[in-house]
């Protein structure tokens, strides 16, 4: 199994262990060496890290992670969609915060 597959229909992927105690960080980035960078960065300074390689999450998805912070990538390809996504989490009752 590939462990940096995040085909849509699998849940954000979580890493850590036990012992991170920090704020649980979701980062959303298409460009795997920096996703992988960005996690072990995060992990190596005691965070928590979900993370997918598109941002197809829907806000209760988000909510549901419990997430304290996002770092999103603002290009997708060619696609800008990395404003659009915040946008709609910021519109959203759940994710509003």
């Amino acid at each position: 199994t590939d462990p940096y597959d995040t085909a849509s229909d699998q849940p954000a992927r979580q890493t850590g262990t036990a012992m991170a105690h920090g704020a649980h960080v979701l980062v959303i980035d298409d460009d795997r060496p920096s996703l992988c960078l960005s996690e072990r960065t995060l992990l190596h300074h005691g965070y928590r890290v979900s993370s997918r390689d598109w941002p197809e999450l829907n806000p209760a998805q988000v909510a549901a992670l419990a997430v304290d912070v996002l770092v999103l990538d603002l290009r997708f390809g060619s696609r800008p969609l990395g404003l659009d996504y915040l946008a709609e989490l910021k519109a959203a009752p759940e994710t509003a915060r």
